[in-house]
């Protein structure tokens, strides 16, 4: 082997290892590209189940509230029906006493009235005597 033969293979060697080198560092950037796209990609999946997770959160409150917000009509709605209840009792025992109260004035006369009747002349005479100068 010469030395020129020797250079000569050496600068073969250096290239084929260029071009291999070239070759891996275009795999390598085509890898990074590639890994880079997924990265972005699983942080925007991330981000949309982040924001799928709040609103799901929101709807699941907003169910809690419904169904509290439905508890509480339901017992407003029983308590109002137990005071209509309440009420209905009271007007049929007005009704009664009202009906009672009338069936006592038809069975006894109005004795306030009578006694009225009685001295009402007597004090009307008293009353005249009183006003009137003597003679």
């Amino acid at each position: 082997f010469s030395k020129e033969e020797a250079n000569k293979k050496l600068m073969q060697d250096i290239d084929v290892m260029k071009t291999e080198s070239d070759r891996q560092d275009k795999e390598l950037k085509a890898f990074l590209m590639q890994q880079t796209e997924q990265t972005n990609a699983i942080k925007a999946y991330d981000a949309q189940n982040r924001e799928l997770m709040v609103r799901l959160a929101e709807l699941v409150q907003k169910e809690k509230n419904e169904e509290k917000m439905a508890a509480e009509l339901s017992q407003v709605h029983i308590a109002n029906l137990a005071l209509e209840v309440k009420l209905q009792a009271m007007e049929e025992k007005m009704e009664k006493l009202l009906a009672d109260l009338q069936s006592e004035r038809q069975e006894k006369p109005d004795t306030d009235r009578t006694i009225n009747l009685r001295v009402a002349p007597k004090a009307k005479a008293k009353a005249q005597a009183k006003s009137s100068p003597p003679l």
